[in-house]
């Protein structure tokens, strides 16, 4: 006989979008501009880093959010799941959008293709401010809540790029609608590269967390705030790619979590497929089935309607599931396994 034992996965639960994404304009880019990125592109093609994603992570029982950016523009990607995007700039064009320069960088992990990234062509103008806003869905926040992330600008970058990081409490849809506006936002939690200076801004993807010490909430619902900021009024371009990954959002393990999950595990019975077991670990006999439950209960005051369930012994079991789970109301997954 040998015992199975099984680490509690993680289930990470998307929000209905509050907003619709804005869509992109087919309005090219000006000539000149145009022309003078395209120029310095071909000329750091040679500090091109293309050094292969790792693996996506396994996820945490405590993880609330956590996104890769696999393929943000599906019918039930990211913006469905209650992410917003919103461009603010001067003479605003392309916003935030699926990450493609697999010829510059590549994702942090994942598929080389699995980030989102803020256009250089964020405004149109080679004058006036970028700022365009990337929106997470509503954080229900504790005193432990914490963010982590991933960020990089190209190698060898031409034109110096900046991310300010915000945090709001309330319902937090509201950015403005002028580049300097915050909405919302009033609580800066992090700014990278404030000054806007030439290659100051990671050119290799960096890892940043915050928490209630840098500006979170620590009770109620809210959103942080991704915003890509920069200036050109005194005649300097700036704004290149800015590329962002593997946004993390954390509970303690004593904070009232929104999502309440619990795993167990039983001796399969097919007259009772969907009995779910009071145990988290059992002893069994080779060619023995076992039936794994995972049970998510929604503890928030709002509709879940989209649900990713990772194991951090067989990665991604599933993938944005449509179920409709009401506020208070419980949903279970069961796998059955054959021991070898």
């Amino acid at each position: 006989m040998k015992p199975i034992c099984r680490k509690l996965p993680a289930l990470v639960a998307g929000w209905m979008a509050l907003a619709p994404a804005l869509p992109a304009l087919a309005e090219p880019a000006p000539p000149e501009r145009a022309a003078r990125l395209e120029a310095a592109w071909h000329a750091a093609g040679a500090h091109a880093d293309t050094a292969p994603p790792q693996a996506d992570p396994a996820g945490s029982a405590l993880r609330v959010i956590d996104e890769g950016f696999a393929d943000i523009d599906r019918t039930d990607g990211i913006f469905a799941q209650g992410w917003i995007r919103q461009n603010n700039s001067d003479h605003p064009l392309n916003t935030w959008e699926q990450g493609f320069l697999t010829n510059r960088f590549l994702a942090h992990d994942g598929a080389p293709e699995a980030y989102i990234a803020s256009h250089p062509f964020a405004t149109l103008s080679s004058t006036g401010t970028i700022s365009s806003w990337l929106l997470t869905p509503p954080i229900h926040f504790g005193p432990g809540t914490r963010i982590s992330f991933y960020t990089r600008t190209t190698a060898a970058s031409q034109w110096p790029t900046r991310l300010q990081v915000r945090a709001c409490s309330g319902a937090c849809v509201d950015v403005g609608t002028r580049p300097e506006d915050v909405g919302g936002f009033q609580a800066l939690a992090l700014d990278i590269n404030p000054g806007e200076a030439m290659s100051a801004y990671p050119e290799e993807w960096t890892r940043y967390e915050l928490g209630a010490a840098d500006g979170l909430p620590t009770s109620g619902y809210g959103r942080v705030a991704f915003r890509h900021y920069v200036h050109q009024d005194d005649g300097q371009e700036r704004g290149d790619w800015t590329g962002l990954d593997r946004v993390v959002v954390e509970q303690e393990d004593d904070a009232d979590a929104p999502l309440d999950l619990q795993v167990t595990v039983a001796a399969a019975d097919p007259a009772a497929p969907d009995a779910c077991g009071n145990a988290t670990t059992i002893e069994v006999a080779s060619g023995d089935q076992v039936n794994f439950c995972y049970r998510v209960t929604n503890r928030t005051d709002r509709t879940l309607r989209y649900h990713s369930l990772r194991d951090s012994q067989v990665g991604t079991i599933l993938d944005r599931k449509p179920v409709e789970l009401a506020p208070g109301a419980s949903w279970q997954y069961h796998r059955v396994l054959t021991v070898t």
